[in-house]
C-alpha cells in the first residue's frame, strides 16, 4: 500500500470558516483539501487524493466535530407557543386581535426594517388576516435559533405570525408550524423575540432535529427560559412582558433609555396634536402601542404608560417598588 506524506499546513483549520481549495502534489499523487464555508463558524473538510474523497470533517470554531454531518444541511421544524402581555386576556386565554380588526398588520414583516433580520423581507397574503378566533392574527413576531456555544450569535431567523391561541405560524402558507430551511447542525438555543415586548429564549441548547416537530412552548412556567422573571405569568400562564418600545431588551418606566420617553414623544410631535397635549391619542401600527390595541396612549383609560409603570411596580425583583427600577428579558445582554 503506497503512504501519501503531504503537508500537516493543509490540514489546519482555523477559528472561524473558510473556502478554498488547496492542493500539493508529491511522486505519489496529488492531495485536495477543499474547504467550504457552511456557516460563519463551520467549515466542512473534503480530503481527496488523485480525485477520490477519502476523508470528510466538520470542524467548527477551530475543532473538529464529532460527526462530519454536523455540516450537513437540513430543515428544522418548530411548534412554537407563546403569548404576548399587551393584548393577553385571562378571562378568554387569547390575545386580543385589535391590530387586525382595525387592518393595521403589515403584509410585510416589519423586523427587516428594524434591522432585526438580514431579509430579504417575509411577506404574508392579505387572505390570512382574514382568520377570527384562536387563529385571528395578533402580530409578527421574530424566531431565531441561536449558537449552542454562543447564544449572543444568531444563526437562523425567519419573521412569522403570532396567534390569538399562542401559536406561532408560517407566514407565506398560515400552515401550522415553522420551517427554517438549511440548518446546519441540530443543536440551538430557541429564541422569540417581538418588537415591544422582552424577547424570550431557551434556557439550554435544544436538539432540535432528533424529534420533528420540535415544540417549544413558551407560555407554560415550566418551559425552562433564560433569566429570572424573564415572563410575567398570570393565572398560570407565562407571557412575554409588555413595554420595550424602544426595543433594547429593557422595559424603563423613569431614567436613562426610559421607553416612555418613546410614547411621550409619538404623542407629542403627532401632526394632528396642535396643542401639544400628553391626552392626545395616536392610532397606528407603533411600536409605542405596547397593548397592541392601535392605539398609544399617555395618560387615560388603556394607558401604554400605565401598563408600563404597572409592570415596573409589580415586577417580582422589585421588592422596594421603586419607578426607576429596570425590568431585564431573557436576551438583555445577547442582543449585537
Amino acid at each position: 500500500m503506497k503512504k501519501y506524506l503531504f503537508p500537516v499546513w493543509m490540514l489546519f483549520i482555523p477559528g472561524i470558516a473558510m473556502s478554498g481549495t488547496y492542493t500539493y502534489q508529491n511522486t505519489n499523487g496529488t492531495l485536495a483539501v477543499d474547504y467550504t464555508a457552511v456557516t460563519p463558524s463551520k467549515t466542512l473538510q473534503t480530503l481527496s487524493v488523485n480525485g477520490s474523497t477519502i476523508a470528510t470533517n466538520c470542524y467548527e470554531g477551530g475543532q473538529r466535530t464529532p460527526d462530519s454531518s454536523d455540516c450537513a444541511s437540513s430543515p428544522v421544524y418548530l411548534q412554537v407557543r407563546a403569548f404576548l402581555q399587551g393584548p393577553y386576556n385571562a378571562a378568554t386565554g387569547l390575545m386580543r386581535d385589535d391590530l387586525r380588526v382595525a387592518q393595521r398588520v403589515p403584509i410585510t414583516d416589519p423586523y427587516t426594517a428594524m434591522g432585526d433580520y438580514a431579509g430579504p423581507a417575509i411577506s404574508t397574503k392579505a387572505l390570512y388576516m382574514l382568520a377570527t378566533g384562536g387563529d385571528a392574527i395578533v402580530d409578527w413576531v421574530l424566531l431565531e435559533l441561536r449558537n449552542a456555544d454562543n447564544p449572543a450569535k444568531v444563526e437562523y431567523a425567519i419573521p412569522a405570525l403570532l396567534q390569538s391561541d399562542g401559536d406561532v405560524v408560517q407566514a407565506q402558507t398560515f400552515s401550522p408550524g415553522v420551517t427554517l430551511d438549511g440548518v446546519v447542525g441540530s443543536r440551538f438555543y430557541v429564541s422569540l423575540r417581538h418588537r415591544n415586548h422582552l424577547g424570550v429564549i431557551t434556557a439550554t441548547a435544544l436538539d432540535l432535529k432528533t424529534v420533528s416537530p420540535a415544540s417549544i412552548d413558551f407560555s407554560s412556567p415550566n418551559t425552562a427560559v433564560r433569566g429570572d422573571f424573564a415572563r410575567v405569568v398570570t393565572q398560570g400562564i407565562a407571557q412575554l412582558w409588555a413595554g420595550d418600545a424602544n426595543h433594547d431588551e429593557r422595559i424603563i418606566y423613569q431614567g436613562t433609555g426610559s421607553d416612555t420617553t418613546v410614547l411621550m414623544r409619538e404623542i407629542l410631535l403627532a401632526s394632528g396634536n396642535t396643542s401639544g397635549s400628553l391626552n392626545y391619542i395616536v392610532p397606528g401600527y407603533l411600536n409605542s402601542d405596547v397593548t397592541l390595541d392601535g392605539d398609544t396612549i399617555y395618560s387615560g383609560a388603556g394607558s401604554d404608560a400605565t401598563r408600563i409603570l404597572g409592570n415596573i411596580y409589580t415586577h417580582p425583583g422589585n421588592t422596594s417598588h421603586a419607578a426607576n427600577y429596570v425590568i431585564f428579558g431573557g436576551l438583555t445582554g445577547l442582543i449585537q
